[in-house]
């Protein structure tokens, strides 16, 4: 990680057009090799400006990460510093598609809006239809990627753009680490954030919420039987808990859990959003937790068999039919070493 790096002068020019505010060399950002974060007063913005033009296009754009300071953490991606395309509200929708190196296609409706910055008149902005791939899904392939394409259809042939994935990983890391510290400190400045109706909001840090000690112990049971031994995590710090888990840009309630401490075998941290948790069975609960404890302990990706407990949609009749699919995960992540 960086900060203030030689380009200062370039990227407070472009953070000012961004964010409309005259002071931007006193921006506090930092910079992940091609990824750059910045936290403005509503949103936590990552992003990378250098774009290379691949097919068809003359501009250069920007690619545009938002999560929003707000209760559920929205999320949006925007191509910006450059007008794509001109303004027209009767004909404003196009298609938005990522490849990450040979990944299959994730592709998204999206809209021309017009823009508020002096330097360009029109932005492209993602607009996630519920049927339409999880963003999540994109972004923890981009963790692991070398270069995402980007390809926009609307009038004309259409505009692909390449950016470099170098530095993302840690980048996003870090800027969901700073909602969840944006997030708690709202608790914390505000006593009536804590009167709320979520009971488990009074949940220690660093710690194992209750309703989960179950899980855990089960999933390390299985674990041991099946030849692989985790207590190591108690060497490191162990957090579950509930929390208003971050949605994207339309509001989708996809996301049930997510593991925060994935890639790092020192931290097990996970969060599960706690009115999804309060609606579900024991079997629902038991192959979120175990979904979410491979994700974290193991670095399991999450897989295209809807029969593998780690695709993202995967259900199981019973807990025999669960405990079966997770000794095959263990197998597995035994043959890896």
């Amino acid at each position: 990680m960086k900060k203030n790096s030689p380009f200062k002068i370039l990227l407070g020019l472009f953070l000012s057009m961004i964010f409309f505010v005259s002071n931007s060399q006193d921006f506090d950002y930092e910079t992940y090799d091609n990824w750059i974060l910045f936290e403005s007063q509503k949103r936590f913005v990552m992003f990378n400006i250098n774009s290379k033009i691949v097919d068809n296009a003359t501009v250069k754009p920007t690619f545009v990460i938002d999560v929003f300071k707000d209760n559920d953490g929205s999320l949006g991606i925007r191509l910006n510093d450059g007008d794509v395309y001109t303004y027209n509200k009767d004909r404003n929708y196009i298609q938005l598609d990522f490849i990450v190196d040979d990944s299959e296609i994730f592709g998204y409706t999206s809209r021309v809006i017009e823009s508020n910055a002096d330097d360009w008149e029109t932005e492209i902005k993602l607009t996630r239809m519920e049927d339409e791939p999880s963003l999540f899904d994109l972004f923890d392939l981009m963790k692991k990627g070398e270069n995402i394409y980007v390809q926009t259809t609307g009038s004309g042939d259409p505009k692909v753009w390449s950016f470099e994935l170098e530095g993302f990983s840690d980048a996003y890391t870090m800027i969901s680490k700073k909602w969840n510290e944006w997030k708690q400190k709202q608790k914390k400045d505000n006593p009536f954030k804590k009167k709320d109706n979520n009971p488990f909001s009074n949940v220690a840090s660093n710690s194992v919420n209750p309703e989960f000690q179950s899980y855990l112990d089960s999933y390390l049971i299985i674990a041991e039987n099946s030849g692989v031994d985790l207590s190591f995590i108690y060497n490191y710090p162990v957090k579950i808990q509930f929390d208003n888990l971050p949605k994207d840009s339309e509001g989708s309630d996809d996301y049930l859990g997510f593991a925060l401490g994935k890639d790092d075998d020192e931290l097990v941290h996970i969060v599960i959003d706690y009115q999804y948790w309060s609606s579900m069975n024991d079997l629902q609960k038991t192959q979120l937790l175990y979904h979410e404890l491979s994700h974290d302990i193991l670095n399991a990706k999450h897989v295209s068999d809807e029969t593998h407990l780690m695709h993202p949609n995967s259900e199981f009749k019973n807990i025999p039919m669960l405990i079966v699919a997770m000794t095959q995960i263990f197998k597995q992540f035994n043959e890896s070493f």
